[in-house]
């Protein structure tokens, strides 16, 4: 028999917050096995988490699909294939779900939605469709803190997906929340958003990228390639290219920032974003004083549109040396943002 909800965890080397995970799935829980169930999918974990999620696997609605180290879209796609249910959400290993969330998307669920958000304080539900998609790719609206621009806190109808054959990019590994999201939101005919929280986020507040792979200049060009096919045929292209447009600027910084706080990576590896030629043509006919953002990134982006990189770098060093002094005398090195 289908559930009406299946919860999607993949996992890879989190046994530090595994159990406190699981745990928030099944708390009160125990009796609602009918009602949803849980699939796991370890994306070739080497710590001991496969000894955590295995004191679950006796549960009824319990399923562990196991793969080859993939990464997580892989991972969430193929959770979406091994489900069976009407409803789909997903759950990050080491995020966790609120107290008393199973009851609440009960008491919220009463429709045939073909997405529901969970957003704490937002009451309202007049918004329009190009509003959504602009709220997927981060534009600042009435809705922006709904963080339609990430799979958190949402309750997809896997119908939707499948039919439609919307699955996470394999290829890309900064922005395939986004992409996902949008592609979704494009086609959904019923979008509601509820005033209550089902998903706690942890963020960590002294964590620092030291690692620079070369694939995140080529899923940075993949993201881009996909963001422009997804939002040519919309009727707010005009706005939405804007916000594409900041996403180049974005993208370039991004990879900047993890170069200043890598040892090993070469900056020489910038030219190939900002030779592609999508990316020639933005940095070329962008006005950065229209761009809507902070002072510091309007002050980059026009830093990168000068090609003046080292002093990126210069910049990024500095913030980086300030947020680990801060941090070594902070007492709280993490914190967990109901959202």
């Amino acid at each position: 028999m289908s559930k009406y909800l299946s919860i999607i965890i993949p996992v890879y080397n989190t046994s530090a917050y595994l159990k406190e995970c699981l745990d928030s799935v099944f708390e009160k829980n125990e009796d609602e096995s009918d009602f949803y169930d849980v699939i796991i999918v370890d994306d070739g974990s080497t710590d001991n988490s496969e000894q955590i999620y295995n004191q679950y696997k006796n549960k009824a609605n319990v399923f562990i699909v196991k793969q080859i180290n993939s990464g997580v879209s892989t991972a969430r796609n193929n959770g979406i294939k091994k489900s069976n249910s009407k409803y789909i959400m997903f759950l990050d290993s080491d995020d966790k779900l609120s107290k008393n969330w199973l009851e609440k998307i009960k008491k919220c669920m009463k429709k045939d939605y073909d997405v529901a958000v969970f957003a704490g304080s937002y009451n309202k539900n007049d918004y329009s469709k190009s509003e959504v998609l602009e709220a997927c790719l981060g534009l600042n609206n009435k809705i922006s803190n709904c963080y339609l621009n990430t799979i958190w806190s949402k309750v997809y109808k896997r119908e939707l997906l499948i039919n439609n054959n919307i699955e996470f990019a394999k290829d890309i590994i900064n922005g395939e929340d986004t992409l996902f999201n949008f592609e979704v939101m494009k086609i959904a005919n019923s979008l509601k958003i509820f005033d209550t929280n089902i998903y706690v986020f942890r963020k960590n507040l002294s964590s620092s990228t030291n690692v620079f792979n070369e694939k995140i200049v080529y899923s940075d060009i993949a993201f881009h390639i996909k963001l422009k096919d997804l939002i040519k045929d919309c009727t707010n292209y005009k706005r939405l290219k804007e916000v594409y447009d900041l996403t180049i600027f974005n993208g370039i910084k991004i990879c900047l920032q993890r170069i200043s706080s890598s040892k090993k990576a070469d900056i020489k590896i910038i030219t190939k974003l900002i030779e592609n030629e999508e990316y020639k043509e933005i940095l070329k006919n962008t006005d950065i004083s229209s761009i809507n953002t902070d002072k510091l990134s309007k002050y980059i982006f026009k830093l990168i549109k000068q090609k003046k990189y080292q002093q990126i770098i210069i910049i990024c060093k500095i913030r980086n040396l300030i947020k680990k002094l801060y941090y070594s005398f902070h007492i709280k090195k993490e914190i967990m943002q109901e959202i």
